[in-house]
C-alpha cells in the first residue's frame, strides 16, 4: 500500500466507506500520538465545535424531525423556493421510476458542476429576482439550465432530462451562457466543468439517470453503501485522476475520501425514496471533507495549527497537511455527530450523520468563518466602470460573413431564405433601418430580407433579437452554422467598419455571403438584462470603448 501503484484488490477496498473511515481514524490516532508536524487536537475546541453545531441546529430546526438530508436538493431550495416542486407538474404523466431517473439526471449533472466558481461570480435568477453565489448559485443555475433543456437531446419537446449525446457536445461557452458568465461576472474552471460533463456523456450510460436501474436491482431496500458503489463503478471515468479522490500520506499510505462521489450519493437518496425505495444504513457513508466542515474544526479550535506556514501559502490537494486536514475532518465529524445526538437525546436512526451535516456543521463552519474574518469588501470585489452621457453612447451593428454556402448554389440559397423571409433585391447597399430586417450580400448583389412576423417570439427578449432571428431561422437551418461561437465558417464584422467591408469579404472570395444587421436597441439590451439573461455572442458593438489596460486594479 505504500507504493505508488494500487493493486486491484486494494483499490476495491479503498473505494468503500469502511476504508475511508478506517484511514481517517488512523490519521486521527497519528495526530493524537503527537506525530503530526501540522496539527494537534484540542478537546475544548472540539466541544466548542459541538456547541456551535448545536446552536445552529436548534436555531434552524426547532423540530429536529424536520431536518432534511444534506444534499444537492437543498441548494435547489435556495432562498426558500422549492424549485423542483414547481417543475413536478410537468412530469405528472410519467411513472415514478421515470421521475426518479430525471431527478437523478439533474442531481448528477448539478453535482459535477459544483466546483469553486471564484469569489466574483454570482447568478441572478430571473424567476425570483434574487442573486446567489457559491454552491447555492451553482445549484440554482444548473437547475435552470436543466429546465431550459440545455442537457436534453430535444430541448423543445422534452427538456427535463439529460442525455449522453447532448453532454458530449457541450462547450465551455454553453456552460458560460447558463452560468451568466461575462467580463464583469467571471467564473473559474469553465473548461473543466465542460470537460466533466463531456466525460459523463461517455461513461456508457445513455443518460445519467440510468444509475437508478443499476442501484435498485437488489429490490425495494437499498443500502447507502450500494449507492456509493454504483456511483464509483459507473462514474469513475468522469474524474481525471487515476484513482479518484484518494491521496498518499507518508505515515498512513493511501487515504481515500471520494468526497464528490459521497456528496452525489447523498443527493441520490431523495430521488430513490421518491420512487418508493427505502434507503438504509445511511451512517455507513462518511462526513464530507470540504472547507466549511474542515474550517469549523480549525475556527472552533478543535484542530490547533502547529506551523504558521500552513496559513500563509497555497497548498495542493495532494500535499501532506491538506490530506491530514481532510482525514481529520472525516474522523472528527463522526465525533461531533455522536456528541450532538447525546445532547439532543437522539439515536443514529433519528439523526443520521447526513442530517447532522445539513442541520449544523456546514452552516456552523460558515458562521464561524464570517465571525472570524468579517465581511469587509476586498479589492477583488470591485470592477472597472465608466459613465457616458446617454447621447454620447452608441450601439453599432455587428454583422456576419459566412465562408461557404453549405453546398447550396446562390439560387438554391435564395429559395431556402424565402421560406422564412421576404426577399427584395436592392440596387443599393442595404443598411437595415429597423429591426427584423436584414441586408444580404450574395454574388455581387444586395438583398433586403424581412422576416415573417409570425416567426418572431416577441415574449422572449433574447430569441426576439435580430441576431437570434438570423441565427435560428437562417444561419443554423440553411447554412449549417449550429454554434456561431465555435464554427470556423462564420466571422463577425463590427459595424464601425461599414458595409464596404462586407462587400470586400465576399468579392475577394474569403466569404460567400454577408449579412448586415440593424443595431441592437438600448431598450432591447435592458430587457435582456432585466430578465437576468445573457446577450448572444457578437450582438453589440459599443462606442466609445472603455479606456482599460492590462492592469486596471491591483488586487490585495
Amino acid at each position: 500500500m505504500k507504493g505508488e501503484e494500487i493493486l486491484v484488490g486494494d483499490l476495491a477496498y479503498l473505494r468503500t466507506p469502511a476504508a475511508i473511515r478506517a484511514r481517517a481514524e488512523a490519521m486521527l490516532k497519528y495526530v493524537e500520538d503527537g506525530r503530526s508536524s501540522w496539527f494537534a487536537l484540542d478537546a475544548n475546541g472540539l466541544e466548542a465545535a459541538v456547541q456551535a453545531t448545536l446552536a445552529v441546529t436548534r436555531a434552524r430546526f426547532p423540530d429536529v424531525q424536520a431536518i432534511p438530508f444534506h444534499s444537492r436538493w437543498r441548494h435547489f431550495e435556495a432562498g426558500g423556493h422549492d424549485r423542483w416542486a414547481a417543475l413536478t407538474p410537468k412530469l405528472a404523466s410519467l411513472p415514478a421510476d421515470e421521475v426518479a431517473r430525471r431527478r437523478m439526471d439533474l442531481a448528477i449533472v448539478s453535482v459535477l458542476l459544483d466546483a469553486g466558481a471564484g469569489p466574483d461570480w454570482k447568478y441572478r435568477e430571473a424567476e425570483t429576482g434574487e442573486t446567489f453565489a457559491r454552491s447555492e448559485g451553482l445549484g440554482v443555475a444548473s437547475l435552470r439550465m436543466f429546465e431550459r433543456g440545455l442537457f436534453s437531446r430535444d430541448a423543445q419537446a422534452d427538456p427535463l432530462r439529460v442525455d449522453a449525446e447532448r453532454l458530449t457536445a457541450l462547450t465551455p461557452f454553453d456552460i458560460a451562457m447558463g452560468f451568466q458568465v461575462a467580463a464583469h461576472n467571471p467564473m473559474t474552471g469553465l473548461d473543466g466543468r465542460a470537460g466533466l460533463l463531456r466525460r459523463l456523456g461517455g461513461v456508457g450510460l445513455a443518460r445519467p439517470g440510468e444509475l437508478f436501474d443499476v442501484i435498485r436491482k437488489d429490490g425495494g431496500t437499498v443500502k447507502a453503501e450500494a449507492i456509493l458503489a454504483a456511483v464509483l463503478e459507473k462514474l469513475s471515468p468522469v474524474w481525471p485522476l487515476q484513482y479518484g479522490d484518494m491521496w498518499r500520506h507518508a505515515a498512513i499510505g493511501w487515504v481515500p475520501f471520494h468526497k464528490l462521489s459521497q456528496w452525489l450519493s447523498y443527493s441520490l437518496v431523495e430521488p430513490l425514496e421518491g420512487a418508493g425505495l427505502k434507503v438504509v444504513e445511511l451512517d455507513a457513508l462518511t462526513g464530507l471533507p470540504e472547507y466549511r466542515n474542515g474550517g469549523l474544526l480549525v475556527d472552533a479550535g478543535a484542530l490547533r495549527i502547529k506551523q504558521r506556514v500552513l496559513l500563509e501559502k497555497a497548498w495542493k490537494v495532494s500535499d501532506e497537511p491538506i490530506v491530514e486536514w481532510r482525514a481529520l475532518t472525516v474522523a472528527l465529524l463522526d465525533r461531533i455527530a455522536d456528541h450532538v445526538r447525546a445532547h439532543l437525546g437522539l439515536g443514529r436512526e433519528d439523526l443520521p450523520l447526513v442530517k447532522v451535516l445539513e442541520a449544523g456543521t456546514w452552516f456552523a463552519g460558515r458562521k464561524l468563518a464570517a465571525q472570524r474574518r468579517g465581511n469587509a469588501q476586498a479589492s477583488h470585489e470591485f470592477f472597472l466602470a465608466v459613465a457616458f452621457p446617454h447621447d454620447e453612447m452608441r450601439i453599432l451593428d455587428y454583422n456576419r460573413v459566412v465562408r461557404d454556402l453549405n453546398g447550396l448554389t446562390a439560387e438554391s440559397l435564395l429559395a431556402r431564405v424565402r421560406e422564412s423571409f421576404n426577399v427584395r433585391p436592392s440596387a443599393e447597399r442595404v443598411s437595415p433601418a429597423r429591426t427584423e430586417t436584414f441586408g444580404m450580400y450574395l454574388a455581387g448583389q444586395w438583398h433586403e430580407l424581412t422576416i415573417d412576423p409570425k416567426l418572431v417570439p416577441r415574449i422572449d427578449p433574447v430569441a426576439s433579437l435580430d441576431v437570434s432571428l438570423l441565427q435560428d431561422r437562417l444561419l443554423a437551418p440553411v447554412l449549417g452554422i449550429g454554434d456561431p461561437r465555435t464554427d470556423a465558417r462564420i466571422d463577425f464584422v463590427g459595424g464601425i467598419r461599414g458595409l464596404a467591408e462586407l462587400e470586400k469579404r465576399v468579392d475577394s472570395g474569403s466569404a460567400a455571403v454577408a449579412f448586415a444587421l440593424h443595431p441592437t436597441r438600448m431598450e432591447q439590451l435592458m430587457a435582456v438584462a432585466d430578465a437576468g439573461r445573457l446577450m448572444p455572442p457578437k450582438s453589440t458593438w459599443f462606442e466609445p470603448k472603455l479606456a482599460d489596460g492590462l492592469l486596471s486594479h491591483v488586487l490585495d
